[in-house]
């Protein structure tokens, strides 16, 4: 028996010591009974060592041994608890290395279910716990540095930001700053050359403007290519008639091309959908650089626009403009080096052509944010060069063509969209109400006036409206403020409301519709833009970024002439604002007149008092009403008046530009009497000199 009882304990013994796993029994005292050759080896002892010793006292670090883990042991024993199936702690190796182990066990019960010891296996986890305690460290640390650098890029990217927003700001503040002073001196040089001057000072003045314009245009392509590259320059949506841009282009290229003796050919596809939706603004500035560069690089020959569809849907038309000239041409390296800022094909201090070598990076980044805009070049040395730009532009949703034709043959879905409207006229210029009050009556609309944002103010608070057109500068409370207002009412929610000015930059544009203004038309305005804003702001199919109104900038309108241009006063605008209807020509010219002639007395009494800045804003308030009658050059001196308010030009110099309003409105005068002499004065009932 005690032979069998032997080889038992041998086998049993043999298993253990095969176990990778370190196995201890102890007994109900904690005595190690039982050990096997994994634990020994692991721990440093052999088995004489440990059989028999207390393993709290001589394989757990003091005191964590016998101050925490003995007491667990004891209430195991007693019954208290049972066996912790899974424990770790730290064990003491004889060379004084701790490891740390994790342990599953187990009671020990005799015959009776008397618990007489425990029965333990471990695992050494020292390694893997070690590990992950530095992968925790190496996460901790990796997310302070991606917490860091995070940071880091925030702070970069707030500095690149506002040293973005900084220079554009400087930009914009230093071309208004340049710009004020150089309209001055563009004003004065124009009139000093309608003066009489020797063929000497007469060279003088010719360079000094074409010096300034020449400066003004690189001011003016800085500040486009900075705001294009801060993503500030946004795309305008308007609708337009693609021969009114080309007619602008031909107006701002034709003279330049004819000094040099090159023929300008225009060269349109008839199948391009004649009435479009896009910006057109954008759209002369791209045609216009590209021309104004054939023309300067061209010695003799010809410059040719081209402009064909190369593709059409039902909603829009694909068409490329090309503008190809006889000119030096380039090679295919110059070529590479085009569409880039600040680059030039000639670099040497003896350079031909000028430029600050913008123009054709800002045409590049306008066809970017234009719809499936492209730009290229094609060019042969020696023979010339070919500059195409293609674009996709959206079908009209009114054709603008019934514009030509005065109200009458504007469609009748766009007036029913406005009659029956309540709408309020804030506008302080006498005859711009008048216009506006008429075009507005004849559509069907019930029209009331205020003078000024306090009037407007009190007629809101009294009256219900549907809409309300505000001109910016006035009196007491200009538009901006009190659009404000109207926003801060909750009782105005919803309150349509149309900017009225004769500022239409894009930068006016975008104070308007930060103001909270609705929409936006541009004076002088047409019949159909001034109908279709209206008309869509009421049916709210218009968001605030679309400007109909910019269709009609910058533009030279070519209707049927009545007497055409004199030089003094352009009756082709009466005619197409009228329908080309004689008597309200007239009715609308004596009121110009006799509004005109109130205001030159406010100039007068301004002058008398040197008041500047009553001087700029009623140079500003005459403007549009001059160009909305065709007075284009009196309108011209009324901008350089605008222009000596702000740049505080001296008295002397005011009161020359008066001199030639006074003397150019008695021409006008003139001119209108002879232009209406043959209507009898009985079809007007009487006296129209109001």
């Amino acid at each position: 028996m005690e032979a069998e009882t032997a080889r038992t304990r041998i086998q049993l013994q043999t298993v253990l010591d095969s176990t990778p796993a370190l196995i201890v029994a102890l007994d109900e005292k904690g005595q190690i009974a039982l050990i096997n050759r994994f634990a020994l080896n692991l721990l440093g002892y052999t088995e004489e060592e440990l059989l028999d010793r207390n393993w709290f006292d001589t394989c757990l670090p003091q005191p964590d041994g016998r101050e925490h883990v003995y007491p667990v042991f004891r209430r195991i024993m007693a019954g208290e608890i049972a066996p912790v199936e899974e424990f770790e702690n730290t064990v003491l190796c004889r060379n004084g290395r701790q490891l740390l182990i994790a342990w599953r066990n187990t009671s020990m019960t005799d015959k009776h279910g008397r618990i007489v010891g425990t029965l333990s296996s471990g695992m050494d986890i020292t390694e893997r716990k070690r590990a992950e305690r530095e992968l925790r460290e190496l996460n901790e640390h990796l997310e302070e540095r991606v917490e860091q650098r995070t940071r880091e890029l925030t702070q970069a990217k707030q500095l690149a930001e506002s040293a973005s927003r900084i220079k554009s700001e400087f930009l914009a503040n230093m071309s208004h700053e340049i710009r004020t002073p150089l309209n001055s001196i563009l004003g004065m040089a124009h009139l000093a050359m309608n003066t009489e001057a020797d063929s000497r000072n007469r060279d003088y003045l010719k360079k000094i403007q074409f010096s300034g314009e020449h400066l003004l245009g690189i001011i003016d392509d800085v500040l486009d290519f900075s705001k294009l590259d801060a993503g500030k320059l946004k795309i305008d949506t308007a609708d337009f008639e693609l021969s009114r841009v080309l007619e602008s282009v031909n107006n701002m290229v034709a003279g330049k091309a004819a000094a040099k003796g090159l023929e300008l050919v225009f060269d349109i596809d008839a199948k391009i959908c004649a009435n479009l939706r896009g910006d057109p603004l954008r759209l002369v500035q791209v045609l216009v650089n590209y021309a104004d560069n054939a023309v300067k690089f061209t010695e003799k020959g010809r410059v040719t626009l081209r402009a064909k569809k190369i593709g059409e849907n039902e909603t829009s038309c694909l068409v490329r403009f090309e503008v190809q000239d006889t000119g030096i041409g380039m090679s295919a390296a110059e070529q590479a080096k085009l569409f880039q800022p600040f680059q030039q094909l000639d670099t040497s201090s003896t350079r031909q052509y000028g430029g600050a070598g913008l123009g054709l990076a800002i045409c590049k980044q306008l066809a970017a944010v234009m719809k499936d805009g492209e730009i290229g070049v094609e060019s042969i040395p020696g023979q010339g060069s070919t500059f195409w730009f293609s674009l996709r532009l959206d079908k009209a949703w009114w054709s603008s063509r019934a514009e030509k034709q005065g109200r009458m043959d504007v469609p009748p879905a766009l007036l029913a969209t406005i009659s029956g409207a309540r709408i309020l006229l804030v506008e302080n210029n006498l005859f711009n109400q008048q216009m506006a009050t008429e075009f507005l009556e004849n559509a069907g609309v019930t029209v009331c006036v205020a003078q000024n944002g306090k009037e407007a103010m009190d007629l809101l608070a009294h009256d219900t409206f549907d809409c309300v057109l505000m001109d910016i500068q006035m009196p007491v409370m200009d538009g901006f403020e009190t659009t404000r207002q109207i926003r801060a009412n909750p009782a105005l929610a919803g309150m349509r409301v149309i900017a009225m000015t004769a500022s239409a930059s894009n930068r006016d544009r975008e104070r308007c519709m930060g103001a909270g203004m609705d929409d936006f038309i541009s004076k002088p305005f047409k019949p159909y833009t001034f109908y279709a804003v209206i008309a869509r702001c009421l049916s709210g199919q218009i968001p605030a970024s679309v400007t109909p109104a910019a269709a009609a900038e910058k533009v030279t309108w070519a209707g049927d002439p009545v007497a055409g241009d004199t030089g003094i006063m352009d009756f082709r605008v009466l005619a197409e604002l009228m329908g080309g209807n004689k008597l309200k020509m007239r009715e609308f010219a004596l009121k110009f007149m006799a509004s005109i002639r109130q205001d030159m007395a406010e100039v007068e009494a301004a002058l008398e008092r040197k008041d500047r800045v009553a001087l700029g804003v009623l140079g500003h308030h005459i403007k549009s009403p001059a160009r909305m009658v065709g007075a284009t050059r009196f309108a011209d001196l009324c901008q350089t008046l605008e222009g000596c308010g702000k740049s505080n030009a001296s008295i002397g110099q005011i009161q020359d530009v008066f001199g030639q309003m006074r003397a150019l409105l008695e021409r006008i005068d003139e001119q209108i009497s002879k232009e209406f002499a043959s209507l009898p004065d009985s079809v007007y009932g009487g006296d129209h000199s109001e």
